[in-house]
């Protein structure tokens, strides 16, 4: 969250974007819940630390 800016490549694309920290509780819950029920996993990962676990968009710039 310190630096933001990112580059991601798709294939043969490159792409500059900037992560945006999700800070709404709900929008959080919501998102939370897509990535646990994709990879379960993740479910874990809050009872494993106090810290809340960030979760951020990637924007295009």
């Amino acid at each position: 969250m310190a630096h933001p800016d990112v580059t991601l490549q798709v294939n043969d694309q490159v792409i500059k974007a900037r992560m945006q920290e999700i800070t709404d509780p709900a929008d959080r819950e919501r998102i939370w819940n897509t990535v646990v029920s994709t990879v379960k996993g993740y479910a874990n990962y809050p009872k494993k630390t106090s810290r809340v676990i960030p979760l951020g968009l990637l924007r295009p710039v």
